[in-house]
């Protein structure tokens, strides 16, 4: 049978897209070996301002997600494709100045690859959110129902969509401090929600580094109970704390993509002072002045300040110390997602730049010192050399 797929339009789109063409395609179901043949695409075409026309294709398996999701932009104008060369050679520059970092590995899921999951994609966008007003924007779109689910949880908004796929809840789950988790959402849709995120973000991170960095799990429902298995999310298919153990996997599941993006952060920052040990071991001179170190070392304390006191890597959250079985949830996907060992890293690689930092300041202390006291010493020279020629002058 034939079905129209609806795509989600963005917070902006009620005021600028102009004509939206959605396609209908053949919906295949009990299939348990993918081909390209069995991807199902949705298509939207978009036109803005009367100056830009582009459209965007998503491969969308017709019986759950194994290969999470495949995109393809195609533009029509020449602007588009300016842009398209431009952003390709910052890549190969990028990938030029990245080549000597160590890339973390993500781990998958082990799983049958004949079976279908449904997807788990995390994102994080900014520093924080402004809930409130956020709240209002997803009230005004209308898209989504926003959902209180416990009084325990403040900075966290739940969202589920008005209109559902293949008859499965699509939802969301947005964090105060820039993370957002979706479930069994097409990688259109979580960009259309990322977009609508931009308007309430605080300190907003780079595209590139947010697609990057995001994290992907998949997940079944189940007719036992909720667990993480080999990296599969199993979720209890009917259970009364279903929307509580949801919450649990995202919580973890957030705070992975967050440390993600710190370590990518901290990666770069290292790259940034890589020619400092150079310049030591060949005896140069340094090239940093003390007010560039001085903000270094600020960089090194606010990261050091977000991962160790700002967040809950350290330690389990106050939420889930009585209950029992979404503490066990929550800690086996921080275990799986070896979010406790690269906090231990990061902080030992902060150790060790904070250390390099604190020797820049002294040497350059030392060396402004010694400045100083050559400036007082020529100035003393002077005035003794004046009142040598004021004796000079009394005496002849």
């Amino acid at each position: 049978m034939n079905r129209l797929l609806t795509t989600l339009l963005s917070y902006n789109s009620r005021k600028n897209v102009a004509k939206t063409v959605f396609m209908s395609t053949e919906v295949v179901n009990k299939v348990k070996t993918w081909t390209p043949a069995m991807m199902r695409p949705i298509c939207l075409m978009t036109s803005v301002n009367n100056n830009m026309k582009s459209k965007h294709c998503l491969l969308w398996p017709s019986n759950g997600i194994q290969s999470m999701v495949t995109i393809k932009h195609f533009a029509t104008t020449r602007s588009d494709t300016k842009d398209m060369s431009t952003t390709r050679q910052s890549a190969l520059n990028s990938d030029k100045q990245t080549a000597k970092s160590k890339k973390r590995r993500k781990k998958t899921a082990i799983v049958n690859t004949t079976d279908s999951f449904l997807p788990i994609m995390a994102f994080s966008t900014a520093d924080e959110y402004n809930m409130d007003e956020l709240a209002d924007g997803l009230k005004e779109q209308g898209l989504y129902d926003l959902n209180h689910f416990n009084e325990e949880v403040e900075d966290v908004l739940h969202l589920t969509a008005k209109y559902e796929i293949n008859n499965i809840r699509r939802e969301a789950f947005i964090f105060r401090e820039g993370t957002i988790v979706c479930w069994n959402m097409p990688f259109v849709e979580c960009e259309a929600i990322i977009n609508l995120l931009k308007h309430f973000e605080n300190n907003s991170y780079d595209k590139s580094l947010v697609e990057e960095e995001q994290e992907v799990m998949p997940y079944e429902l189940v007719n036992s109970k909720s667990r993480l298995q080999k990296g599969l999310i199993c979720l209890a298919n009917k259970s009364n704390e279903s929307l509580l153990e949801r919450y649990a996997f995202s919580d973890a599941i957030a705070m992975s993509v967050k440390l993600a993006i710190w370590e990518a952060m901290l990666d770069k920052y290292i790259q940034s002072i890589e020619f400092v040990s150079q310049d030591m071991k060949a005896g140069n001179k340094l090239r940093l002045t003390r007010d560039q170190v001085f903000k270094k070392a600020g960089e090194l304390f606010d990261l050091k300040h977000h991962i160790n006191l700002s967040s809950d890597l350290l330690d389990t959250p106050d939420f889930y110390w009585d209950r029992h079985e979404l503490e066990k949830l929550f800690l086996d996907t921080i275990y799986f997602l070896n979010i406790k060992k690269r906090t231990n890293v990061m902080n030992e690689k902060l150790n060790h730049c904070i250390e390099l930092m604190e020797l820049l300041s002294n040497n350059l202390n030392h060396r402004h010192g010694a400045q100083l006291e050559w400036m007082i010493i020529v100035l003393i020279m002077v005035e003794v050399l004046f009142e040598f020629i004021h004796y000079a002058d009394r005496i002849f």
